[in-house]
This record gives structure tokens, sequence and C-alpha cells, in this order.
């Protein structure tokens, strides 16, 4: 095959992790407001906004078993196009052609599924409404497929174009970070944009279509030279079984599954919690939106330097537990609780945002970053690709579980409402939202617990070794029966009371036969022992990223972080440089611990700290026979000019000096571990 895409530079992973935003960010507004805009039962506020003029567009008694049929069918769907794309080839690239393949009918039928041509006017007919439903259900059949055929052939192609588990760890961080502008966008900026300028969210949808052609941009991502891989061609039987026998990712699926479950069920009712349950306007509801979205950037900093300490399996349970906070206070936020009183609503809730955010870091992050790691290991061990089937797998189970919980149960039980002794209807139904999902995210906390602690290569490695024992041992049981099988027939057809010629003809065509099975079978034994025997290194591992002395970071994202925090990540950075620069080997005095810290609060003082790094960099770049620049002139103005650490420009200079510190030694010790 070739693969015509080289993450070769820092800014070609930004942006290739960048090509999901438009397909992710438009699925995330549907998802987030189409059903209330068709169903506006659980609004209050600004309902005209939400919805087509508060009327109700589709008949409700079938719409939500069809909505969840078109989940679902999403799901199903995505394990034979995952074979699909795992298989294609041609002379663009081997899986390219499946972008181009699905971008027109999936925006076309986003579209449409937004335009509710039998009529959108109050006291239509019952044939009317069925045939908004009919007409909404054909429509999200064909986006989810086409939607569904271009991000899993985005997603499988990581473990191709990504060189180690560090790069695919770093894009896939990229990657959640984009997913992070897309929900901040989605539940903040947009309804508060397009409020302000009384444009409907069904109208906002059709306007935004465009931006799904983000999904192009790998297809321009070319390298210098094509690469071609031996690999072989996975039919879609054997891939289906390589996916469904890896216990690290079955156990992964039901973590997954929980809390997907959960996760749907609340972004798909933070709408009406908010309008509803909350009874908080648009403006509101994006102040409350950006406490939950704003700090995902920064949680996912954070997650990725506990993930490398303590393990996915940690870091994910703390995800759980945050974000099933994070929901409740939804509830103790309600309309019921404090009436017209904001003020305890907005603090109740933004606290309970922020706090929820660390687990939607995570939420982003892992189902994206598990799949590819053992799909990679698994390629280099098997020679095997078939990475998109197990986003098809991971996507046909989540699909299934986030439609019951947001489709079917969530459609239902928001009709579910009472009238209350003021004159006004308690959602009832949606107040029941976060604690189902609260009780979902529980379950996968519980659930982890059945995961490896850390998805290291030698962990999947040692599970495929375990399945290539079993098959060998079955493998040799056949081979066998088969021997045993022919020995059987020859005897019989030797003591029989045929001439020898015809018995003869006979024991040679059946000896065929089954010598083609037995060389089968001999190719498949000598393919599990070659798992069997396979020598686990470093260059194999998601270790390879604890190998280095100082783990490298993206200076476009600190940058971002700085700029998404307001100044925070300055802060922050601080304590970890320190870290960083401890490691390679430098002595800190008491009193520079304390002159570094005093520069947080006391103007000016950072110049004494952007001194400490630059002088301490310099030495270890001299010992380690490293060119470094640390730029003291520009630092020094920038520092006079910024009288506070919150100095963007250096926090630039130091990550891009650490980075070429680290890459140095990491070079220098792999060539000596090379020649061990």
């Amino acid at each position: 095959m070739f693969t015509n895409v080289n993450l070769d530079k820092r800014w070609k992973e930004v942006l290739f992790a960048a090509a999901g935003l438009g397909p992710n960010l438009l699925m995330v507004l549907m998802m987030a407001y189409f059903t209330d805009a068709v169903i506006p039962t659980g609004l209050q506020a600004d309902i005209n906004f939400w919805s087509y003029g508060g009327v109700i567009i589709v008949y409700t008694a079938i719409f939500p078993i069809l909505w969840t049929i078109g989940r679902i069918f999403d799901g199903v769907i995505d394990v034979p196009l995952a074979a699909v794309a795992d298989n294609l080839k041609n002379k663009k690239g081997k899986r390219w052609i499946a972008i181009f393949a699905s971008v027109v009918p999936m925006i076309v039928s986003y579209v449409l599924c937004w335009i509710p041509v039998f009529g959108r006017e109050a006291g239509m007919s019952t044939g009317q409404l069925i045939g908004n439903s009919i007409w909404i259900f054909f429509w999200s059949i064909i986006f989810f497929a086409s939607y569904t055929f271009a991000l899993i052939t985005f997603y499988g192609s990581l473990s191709e174009v990504c060189s180690n588990q560090t790069q695919r760890a770093r894009v896939a961080a990229y990657k959640s970070a984009f997913d992070t502008i897309s929900y901040a966008l989605v539940y903040a900026a947009i309804p508060a944009i397009f409020k302000a300028i009384n444009i409907p969210i069904y109208e906002v949808a059709v306007y935004l279509s465009p931006i799904m052609l983000t999904i192009l941009i790998p297809v321009f991502l070319r390298g210098k030279k094509e690469v071609i891989s031996k690999n072989e061609s996975v039919s879609f039987g054997t891939s289906f079984a390589l996916t469904m026998r890896s216990n690290p990712f079955l156990k992964w699926l039901i973590v997954n599954c929980c809390t997907f479950f959960g996760l749907q069920m609340f972004l798909v009712a933070q709408n009406s919690l908010i309008s509803g349950v909350m009874n908080l306007s648009v403006t509101y509801a994006a102040i409350l939106n950006t406490f939950a979205f704003g700090p995902v950037p920064l949680m996912l900093f954070l997650f990725n330097k506990l993930r490398r300490y303590k393990g996915e399996r940690f870091v994910y349970q703390i995800c759980a537990i945050s974000f099933s906070v994070g929901m409740i206070s939804f509830c103790l936020a309600g309309q019921y609780i404090w009436g017209d009183n904001i003020v305890p609503k907005m603090i109740i809730g933004s606290l309970g945002a922020v706090i929820g955010s660390i687990g939607t870091s995570g939420f982003f992050m892992m189902p994206y970053l598990i799949p590819t790691t053992i799909a990679s290991v698994e390629e280099k061990i098997t020679k095997k690709n078939h990475s998109a089937m197990y986003f098809g797998v991971q996507a046909l189970m989540t699909a299934t579980s986030g439609a019951i919980a947001s489709s079917l149960i969530y459609d239902y039980l928001k009709l579910w409402t009472a009238p209350t002794s003021g004159g006004e209807t308690w959602k009832c139904g949606v107040s029941l939202v976060p604690i189902v999902a609260t009780i979902a995210c529980i379950a996968a906390f519980s659930f982890c617990f059945l995961m490896p602690k850390r998805y290291t290569a030698k962990t999947i490695y040692l599970d495929l070794r375990a399945g290539a024992i079993k098959d060998l041992a079955r493998v040799k049981r056949k081979r066998n029966r088969l021997i045993a099988k022919l020995k059987i027939y020859t005897t019989k057809i030797e003591v029989s009371d045929l001439n020898y010629s015809k018995s003869k003809f006979l024991i040679s065509k059946y000896e065929r036969k089954i010598n083609d099975k037995l060389l089968r079978l001999r190719k498949k034994e000598q393919e599990l022992l070659a798992i069997i025997n396979y020598r686990i290194t470093d260059s194999d591992s998601s270790g390879d990223e604890e190998k280095r002395l100082v783990a490298n970071d993206s200076v476009l994202i600190n940058v971002s972080l700085f700029i998404l925090t307001a100044g925070l990540f300055g802060l922050i950075n601080l304590f970890i440089d320190l870290e960083k620069i401890k490691k390679l080997g430098a002595k800190i005095k008491p009193h520079e611990y304390l002159l570094l810290y005093l520069s947080l609060i006391i103007p000016f003082l950072n110049i004494y700290t952007s001194h400490f790094f630059n002088k301490n960099l310099e030495q270890i770049g001299a010992a380690n026979h490293l060119k470094i620049n640390t730029f003291k002139k520009l630092t020094f103005i920038c520092d006079l000019l910024i009288p506070l650490f919150l100095n963007i420009i250096g926090i630039v200079i130091r990550t891009n000096n650490f980075n070429v510190i680290s890459d140095g030694i990491y070079i220098k010790e792999k060539s000596l571990w090379q020649k061990k």
C-alpha cells in the first residue's frame, strides 16, 4: 500500500489532528440540539431560538424510536465500513479515497436533516408530523453512514502515519484540543453569538455545514516520498476476529460504553437542563459552558502528565468521578430549589462545570489513544494493519449505548413533566438525567479495575502472545486430526474391493486435499510462532516516552494553553519547568527556590527567573554538546514589559530548548542501547 501522509513536522501533526474539527463540531451540534429542536418539550427559556418556533415538528410516538434506530445503524455500519477503509488501495494513498467518496453526501444529508419539508408551523396534521419524522430518519441514515466512513478512515490512519507512541499521544492530545474547541463553540460561543443576532439554531446548523471540508486536510499533507508498506490486506472476518479477541481492547470497550452512555445523555440534555431545569437564558448558558469547556485544554495537559506517572486506568477513574460531580451540580442548581435567584444557580453550576471539565478531557482523549496504541503494536508484531476496525467496533458499541441513552431514554424522559404549585411546569424527567448519567459513570469507574494499569506495548503483546499460544494448540490439534483422518481414509480404501489403480487414484486425490489444508495450517503455525517468539523492545512500547529523561512538549500547545487560560498556564509552567531542570541535573539552592516562587507575585522578579533557566539550560546544553539559544536580550525586554512571571515569549524559548535537550540526550542514549 501507499501512505501519502508524513507527519515529519510538528505543524503537520497539528494540522492532521484538525482534520476532524469540522465534521465533529457539526456532529456535536446535532447531538446537542437536534432532538430538542424538533421536540422542544424540555425547553423553557429562549425556546424560539432553540427550536422551530417552539413547535413540535415530528410525531413524538415514533420519532425517538426512528432516531434511535438511526443512531444504532450508525454503529452497525461502522464495522463493515471499517473493513473497507482498512483494505482500500489506490495510487493516491491507501485510505484517502474514502474521504473523497463520503464528503459530499455527508454535507448534503446533514443540511437536509435540518430542513423539515413537510412543514414547521403549529397545528400540523399527523401525516405531516409522520412525514417529517421519516424525512429526517432517511437523511440521518445517509449522514451517519458517510460521516462514519470519513471519520473512521481518518482515525484508523493514525497508527500508520505516526512513528511511535509518543507521537500518537501527542497527536491524540492535539485532536482532543480541537474536540474541546468544538464543544466550546457549540455549547458556549455559537449560542451566544447567534442568539445576539437572532438566528435560530436550525439555521446556524445549515450555515456552518461547509466547515466539514476540514476532513480533506490529510489528503494534502503529503511527504516528499511515498512510503511502501509490506503489510498484507486483512479480510473482514480476520479483522473482526482479531479485534474481538483483544482483551485489553474489550476491557476498555466495557468502560467506554458506560462513560459514553452517561456523557451522551448529559450532553444532549445539557440544553434542557440549563433552559428547563435551571431556567437560565442563552447568555447564562454560554457562561456555564465556558466554565465547562474552557479549562479542558489545561486539563488535557494535566491529564497527559498524570497518565505518564500513574497510567491510563487511574486517570480515567478520576475523570469518571469528576464528571459525575459536575453533572449532579446541574440538579443542585435547579429552579425548583432556588426559584428565580440566579446567583446561587450560577455559582453551583460554574463550580460543577469546572470540576466536570477534568472528566471531559479524558473522555475526549482516551477513545482516540487506546485503539491506535493497540492497533499500532499489533501491526508491528503481526504485520496486519486493521486499525479502522478497532474504531469501527468501538463506534458500534458506543453508538448503541449513546443511542439508547440520548435518543430513546432521554427523548421519552423529557416528555415527563408535572405542574407546580406556582403554576409553572416542573421538568421532572429532565431533572433525572444527571442522576442516570452519574450511575453510568460510577459503573465505568468500577469496570476500570478490569483494565490494565497502563496500555503499554508489553501489555498488548502479552495478550497477543497468550492468544497465539491458544491458537497454536488448536492448530496442532486440527493438524493431528487431519493426519489421522488421512490415515483412516487410506486404510479404508486399501481394504476395500477397489482395484489398485482406482484406490491409488482416490488416495492421491484425498491426500492432495488434506495436504492443501495442512499447508495452510503450517503457514498459520509459522505466523503464531513468530508472535510467540517476538522480542518486545523499547522502540515498540509506549514506554518509549518514559525512556526520555525529559518528555517533549509542543510549543503550539503551550502557547494555546497560555492564551486559553488567560496567563494562568504561565504560573503552572514554572513548576513544570523546575521539575524538568532538576531531572536534567540542575542543582537548585533553597534561596533560588524562594526567589523563583516569589517571582509569581513580585513584579519584575521574573527577570531573575529567566536568568536562572537560561544559565542552567546553557550549562546542560554545553555538557551534552548541544546548541542552545536562550535569546537573553529578547527575554529581558519581555520581562521588563510584563512585570509578573506570565511571559509567553519565555515559555516558548524554554519549551524549545527543553525539546532540543530532550531529543539530543535521547538520541545519544538510544545509540548506546542499540550498541548493547
